[in-house]
């Protein structure tokens, strides 16, 4: 028979920070969550103490399977299943059926069970709503329309608390809607004070919407000094290289995507911080991004994981990768495609500095087959300014190549841009060229080739 000492047992270890002895002791209980209310208490205690607890959906199951109209379970549980689902990045498509899910179903039925008063009480059914509203915001922008709703039921129950302001503040902050979350950040800060989240998100919007004052002041408030750029917008010097990533897919760009062309996956790119949420993007997108080389962007301020990377100098140090939130300024730049093969590495950066000030080829990938007398075949993207001419650019690349034996490389954007088409079509025969003479070499594998650039 299940006893009180069991359960105090379980959670009294894990609040002293053995969260694993409280599950294994949890384990001897865990049949009860359905039918004793404080084995379920205890399940959702612990669940937010570790919510990547592995079994948490199914025994979370169990729990709304014998509680689901009891309010005083179903809230801390809900809860703790949103602390399950936030550890997937909110940069990531959502569970198709995951913690979000099974909470936001156990809430809504929940509160369809109580009656008018239960409904308006803000510790029923105000946190019964918010709840909700949480978790329909992580499963994905399908659910904006009742995400809104539940958020503002929750504030019509109970205006009074800043938190729930600010959830909806990152709501409409993940969908673009940077006045309605400036606003809704703006009214959690008059009922929390100067919070970190609240200022920090008060900030990324302020930024957004180029409101570059009220960023700064909020920047200041955190103890980060900057001025006001000459565009209205915050700046803050001296800020050291970040890192945003980005989905991608592919873009049937020859044979250098080893993925489907459909896989979307995520691209970490290099920029340079203007403030602590905005930049601008200093490295070309492999695959097809919605951003790339020269935009102005916005990020997150919670990073989704650390890159650790070495300096120049030879020493390491970890780079923090911000989720991408909005493009502020598309980059002018003409960012064009190439290929190329070179018999040792580094040739192709020696034409780079040979093309103008501003204008860079950038490798992104370059491989070889290992043997001693392989070439070396890379992809990367030529980078041109916008009031730089493209034919100057074409004859100093065309020059450089010509002096540079071992050296071949093939951009046949620049062609088209030029509208050179005869020049355009050589130049993309030379690209399926070089890739089979990779192929050949072993560099490449010729399953998957496409031929469109």
């Amino acid at each position: 028979m299940l006893s009180a000492r069991q359960i105090d047992a379980a959670t009294s270890a894990a609040r002293a920070g053995d969260v694993a002895k409280g599950f294994a002791l949890f384990a001897e209980f865990q049949q009860d969550v359905g039918t004793s209310r404080a084995a379920a208490w205890a399940f959702a205690e612990l669940l937010t103490l570790d919510p990547s607890y592995p079994e948490a959906v199914l025994v979370a199951e169990r729990v709304v399977g014998g509680f689901g109209t009891d309010p005083s379970v179903i809230i801390p549980l809900s809860a703790a299943l949103l602390r399950a689902a936030e550890l997937r990045p909110s940069d990531e498509p959502p569970f198709e059926k995951g913690p979000a899910h099974l909470a936001a179903g156990a809430c809504q039925r929940c509160f369809e069970s109580l009656d008018s008063s239960a409904r308006m009480d803000t510790n029923v059914g105000g946190y019964l709503q918010l709840n909700l509203a949480d978790c329909l915001r992580m499963m994905g922008p399908e659910q904006d329309e009742d995400a809104l709703s539940a958020y503002k039921l929750a504030l019509a129950i109970d205006g009074t608390r800043g938190s729930w302001w600010f959830n909806l503040g990152l709501l409409h902050k993940w969908r673009g809607r940077f006045r309605e979350g400036l606003e809704a950040n703006q009214k959690a800060f008059a009922r929390l004070g100067a919070q970190r989240p609240v200022l920090w998100n008060l900030a990324i919007c302020a930024t957004a919407l180029g409101e570059g004052k009220l960023a700064l002041e909020a920047w200041d408030k955190l103890g980060i000094r900057g001025e006001l750029s000459s565009g209205g917008m915050p700046y803050v010097p001296d800020m050291p290289p970040m890192m945003v990533r980005v989905a991608t897919l592919g873009e049937e760009t020859g044979q250098g995507d080893p993925l489907p062309q459909k896989a979307v996956t995520f691209e970490v790119l290099w920029v340079q911080p203007l403030s602590p949420c905005h930049g601008v993007v200093q490295s070309p997108t492999a695959r097809k991004a919605s951003v790339d080389y020269g935009d102005v962007v916005l990020w997150d301020g919670a990073p989704v994981r650390m890159n650790r990377v070495t300096t120049a100098e030879g020493q390491t140090r970890d780079v923090p990768v911000f989720p991408l939130l909005w493009i502020l300024r598309p980059g002018d730049e003409r960012r064009l495609r190439f290929v190329g093969m070179q018999k040792q590495r580094g040739m192709v950066q020696e034409v780079a500095s040979k093309l103008g000030e501003g204008t860079e080829l950038v490798v992104y990938d370059e491989r070889s087959s290992g043997s001693t007398d392989s070439q070396h075949l890379f992809y990367g993207k030529l980078i041109v300014p916008a009031d730089r001419d493209l034919q100057a650019v074409r004859q100093a690349l065309e020059t450089e190549l010509r002096t540079r034996p071992g050296l071949t490389l093939s951009v046949p954007q620049l062609y088209e841009l030029i509208g050179d088409t005869p020049a355009a079509g050589k130049a993309h025969q030379a690209w399926g060229g070089i890739e089979r003479v990779a192929e050949k070499q072993g560099i490449l594998s010729a399953v998957g080739a496409r031929t469109k650039r």
